[in-house]
């Protein structure tokens, strides 16, 4: 799975649009567009405020699925996560 679809599948699974996710970041309407494009290769920072702005966390986990580290969104002038 590409990083694109994996914003669009936790996007999706919390039930917003590209326009309510790109509001919840703080982007341009059509950001949330442009990140789940599977030409692009968004960074961990972006996957870490896509899943913020959703309601969910990004972590590592070990091969047993115990969590090792948990990713923080970065926090932004301007930003609107809720």
């Amino acid at each position: 799975m590409q990083v694109g679809d994996v914003i669009k599948a936790t996007r999706q699974a919390a039930g917003l649009t590209q326009v309510e996710l790109s509001k919840r970041v703080g982007r341009a309407r059509s950001w949330a567009g442009v990140v789940e494009d599977p030409k692009r290769d968004p960074s961990l920072s972006t996957v870490a405020r896509v899943a913020d702005a959703c309601g969910y966390r990004v972590a590592v986990l070990d091969d047993a699925g115990r969590e090792v580290l948990s990713v923080e969104p970065p926090r932004e002038e301007g930003s609107v996560v809720q």
